[in-house]
């Protein structure tokens, strides 16, 4: 398979609007060069983030659907040309998941982190070797994964029965 493959990678715990204009950018910029691909890379747990146990991993997977089927983004869970392929491959760290997509898919790629993760690179487990190309993207909006999870900000609408069925969020009033 031969894709030109940008990587968004993150805990997305829980994904939100923010998240979800990044995806919709890049998959209109991707939509120009053919078989672009969009490659949502939802960590298992965040190395970086050691005070908090994240959803479930399958759970975040299913909040992406959610909101990508509402937002009418064309989605898949294989690798598919013109897609946004949501990635059910486990991970910890970016440097892994890089390893594992250049073995697997052997195409060019690059990855994409927001503004608030910027610069953090040269600190992750063996970034600098992999010699990766960064896209940084604007993190639109205020919104932030915690304040949605303390009960702060309200979740997309398309995710909010999610978290109720799951009661992922205790300290949410969206539980």
């Amino acid at each position: 398979m031969f894709f030109d493959a940008v990587i968004y990678g993150g805990t997305f715990d829980p994904v939100h609007e923010g998240h979800l204009k990044v995806v919709k950018t890049l998959h209109d910029e991707m939509g120009s060069i053919h078989l672009g691909l969009v490659v949502i890379a939802t960590t298992f747990k965040n190395p970086w983030k050691t005070k908090i146990q994240p959803a479930k991993h399958e759970l975040r997977l299913s909040m992406w659907e959610a909101i990508l089927k509402d937002s009418k983004i064309p989605y898949s869970r294989k690798p598919k040309a013109a897609h946004v392929y949501l990635c059910d491959h486990i991970y910890e760290y970016s440097a892994d998941f890089i390893k594992w997509w250049r073995q697997t898919y052997k195409s060019p790629h690059s990855w994409v982190t927001s503004t608030d993760s910027a610069g953090n690179e040269k600190d992750w487990k063996d970034w600098p070797a992999l010699n990766v190309e960064m896209k940084i993207m604007p993190m639109y909006g205020q919104i932030h994964s915690t304040s949605i999870r303390n009960g702060e900000t309200p979740p997309h609408p398309a995710i909010r029965q999610i978290i109720a069925e799951n009661g992922i969020y205790p300290n949410s009033k969206w539980s």
